[in-house]
This record gives C-alpha cells, sequence and structure tokens, in this order.
C-alpha cells in the first residue's frame, strides 16, 4: 500500500485518505487471513505506526503492543482467555523488550558456527573506509539475518510459558521451523492475496478454478505437517 501511494498520485491526496486506503486494504487482507487475534494485532499495530508517520507523533513500540491488545480485547473481551491471543502478544512483548538484547550473542554464535566451516580470512585493514561509509549487500543481508534470529529466538523464549502451561510441552523444532517456514509462508499470503482479488473480479465459477492452484499448494504444505512427527525433540513434563 505504502509502495502504491508513493508511486502513485495518492501521494499528493489527503493523510486521511491514504491512511483509509491504507486501511481498506489491510482489513481486507485481514478477511483473507481470518481475522485471527494475531490478524487484529497486526492490522492494529500497522495501523498505528502508519498513523504515527502520517502525525508526526512518535509512539513506543510497548504502547503499539498495548493499543493493539486493547483493540482486540474491545472486539472480543474473551479473547483475554484464549491461548492464541496470549501466544501472540507474549511473543510480540518478547520481541519488544529482548531482540535487540539477544542480537549480540546471536551475531556471536553464527560467526563461531560458521567459522566451524569456513577457513577464517586474516583481517585487512583499509585505512580509507570510514564508519560514515554505506553497508554492503552482504553486510545488510547479514544483518537483516541477525535481526530475524534475534526476534525469532526471542518471541521463542517469551511464549515458553505459555506453551508449557496450554499445551504441557515446548517444541525443540520450533525455532528451526519458524526460521524456515515464516519467510515462506509470508510470501504464500502475499501470492494468495493477488489471487483472491483476481477472483473477486470473476464470476463464480471462472474464481474456482483461480483458487484452485493456491488451494491445492496450501493443503500439499499442511501434509508435510500431518505426516511427520515433530514430538521426539520436545521439552515435556514441566508443570506450573
Amino acid at each position: 500500500c505504502l509502495w502504491l501511494i508513493k508511486k502513485t498520485r495518492l501521494k499528493t491526496v489527503a493523510k486521511p485518505v491514504r491512511f483509509a486506503f491504507t486501511a481498506c486494504m489491510l482489513l481486507f487482507y485481514g478477511g483473507v487471513c481470518g481475522y485471527s487475534d494475531s490478524v487484529v494485532r497486526a492490522i492494529a499495530m500497522c495501523l498505528t505506526v502508519y498513523a504515527s508517520a502520517l502525525s508526526g507523533i512518535a509512539v513506543d513500540p510497548l504502547e503499539r503492543v498495548g493499543l493493539a491488545a486493547g483493540i482486540v480485547l474491545l472486539i472480543s473481551p474473551v479473547s483475554l482467555f484464549e491461548v492464541g491471543f496470549q501466544l501472540s502478544f507474549v511473543a510480540c512483548l518478547g520481541i519488544v523488550l529482548l531482540a535487540k538484547r539477544l542480537s549480540r550473542p546471536v551475531d556471536l554464535l553464527l560467526k563461531k558456527f560458521v567459522g566451524l566451516f569456513v577457513e577464517p580470512k586474516p583481517e585487512v585493514k583499509t585505512p580509507l573506509y570510514r564508519d560514515g561509509d554505506p553497508l554492503t549487500v552482504g553486510q545488510r543481508v547479514y544483518g537483516n539475518c541477525i535481526s530475524f534470529l534475534g526476534v525469532t529466538l526471542s518471541a521463542q523464549i517469551a511464549t515458553a510459558p505459555v506453551c508449557l502451561y496450554a499445551f504441557g510441552y515446548v517444541s525443540g523444532w520450533a525455532f528451526l521451523l519458524n526460521c524456515l517456514f515464516v519467510p515462506l509462508i509470508s510470501a504464500a499470503f502475499s501470492a494468495l492475496l493477488l489471487f483472491v482479488t483476481a477472483a473477486c473480479a470473476l464470476p463464480i465459477a471462472a474464481s474456482k478454478v483461480v483458487l484452485y492452484a493456491p488451494a491445492a499448494c496450501w493443503s500439499a504444505a499442511l501434509l508435510v505437517f500431518e505426516v511427520a512427527d515433530f514430538s521426539g525433540f520436545a521439552i515435556s513434563g514441566i508443570t506450573p
């Protein structure tokens, strides 16, 4: 939405109109995703960030999480006692409070892990380099990887107590599966949004044909979790 606004005449319209356009698109996307607690939380946080950018008023990350929680509970107060709501917002709190603190340890561990397989190159000092120089593509990719791993690990740590209380175990595969499937699922939902948009403009018979391919791919992806047994590497037996 922001890309469309930046590249089209929408950037010249009033800020409330741009905000309304973005909100409508996110609400439509939320409908595609089923309006679960995590989806409503994400929509509320995204709109809060965008409203903050348009108004020029800075909003603290904890305030965004609290505002999103208030919106979800205003719509459905009983969500407070649902595991989905608890996992979603505890994960957000963990990311806000722990992600930056874990970046440094993750950086050191990743360098040691890579060092087991790659011979370190001798350090070459380049006096022409200055601290203000732009980062290279490799440095940006590495930094994004460290940030992603820190966010994933902080969310896993924060949600572990809720998982133990609600399900009786914490999956040892969760961290690796999140690192693998979160990017894939994000790309899949973006593609699904395009299919749904196209299907809305077609007759019912044609829309079923358009949506058959993503439905089949989605079923095939879920089949992996139905067949595979991930319980062999789990932490269990801990009770509150």
